[in-house]
């Protein structure tokens, strides 16, 4: 595969603000520090923001069932944040 075909991680000046205010959240270091090919989804919700990062590598059936998500509120301040696979154990990917 050549190098433009693949994902990289995001360069943090091209990151949208909600994304950038995340980067410090633990749980999201913790993700980059093994995510290889990574994915950033930013959701404006009533309160807030809520920021999802994927790892691409592990992307089945229109999902990517591991990822961090941090919520935030307006004030970019965080206020939840998780990290792990969204799957049964018996679904695929079987990692």
């Amino acid at each position: 595969m050549d190098d433009a075909a693949r994902l990289a991680k995001a360069k943090p000046e091209s990151l949208a603000e909600p994304a950038k205010a995340t980067m410090a959240a633990a749980g999201v270091r913790a993700f980059h520090h093994f995510a290889e090919r990574v994915h950033v989804k930013v959701q404006e919700v009533v309160d807030g923001y809520l920021v999802t990062w994927s790892d691409v590598r592990f992307w089945h059936q229109r999902g990517m069932p591991f990822s961090a998500a941090v919520t935030l509120d307006r004030n970019m301040n965080v206020l939840s944040e998780r990290i792990g696979w969204n799957k049964k154990s018996w679904q695929p990917p079987f990692v």
